[in-house]
């Protein structure tokens, strides 16, 4: 019977530790497939997700964003994807992007926020996302003005870090 938090983790100090099956590596051209796979299986219940991509994820859909993040891994120097494999099973469990983007000038903010077509793929609803997508970039320079920052993504979760 346990007297105090610490004896709850008793047996456990006392057995040996089995090592994690996970991997922690950069990503490559090849994972984005799979990581478009992770990101839209972790944001299927959000409700701006699914009414952005009505259909879910159509063929159509993966091809396009795994093509996007191959030019990003492959042609942005901004950007640094890593990923978790699990090792027993040899498959991506999650993954991380992160943009470490320069400051920019007003100049720029104005042509960011003018852009109104964000290419998204034939399959999502186009005129909802782009509101959407819109709204968030707006968001994204209210917050950040001018000054470098950090943009991390972790399946589909997105955070702005001061640079």
């Amino acid at each position: 019977m346990p007297t105090g938090p610490m004896d709850l983790f008793a047996d456990q100090a006392n057995s040996p530790t089995e090592a994690m099956p996970f991997s922690l590596s950069p990503a490559s051209a090849d994972d984005c497939e799979a990581i478009v796979r992770v990101q839209f299986e972790a944001c299927a219940q959000d409700p701006g997700f699914s009414t952005i991509f009505p259909r879910g994820l159509t063929p159509e859909v993966v091809d396009h964003y795994a093509d996007e993040y191959r030019r990003d891994i492959c042609e942005n120097s901004a950007c640094n994807t890593v990923k978790v494999t699990d090792t027993d099973i040899g498959e991506l469990a999650c993954f991380a992007i992160w943009y470490f983007l320069p400051e920019k000038s007003q100049e720029q903010i104005g042509e960011e926020l003018r852009v109104d077509d964000f290419h998204l793929p034939a399959q999502a609803n186009r005129e909802v996302g782009d509101v959407l997508v819109g709204n968030s970039v707006r968001k994204r320079h209210a917050i950040m003005g001018e000054q470098a920052y950090v943009c991390e993504s972790a399946a589909g979760k997105v955070h702005l870090l001061r640079a």
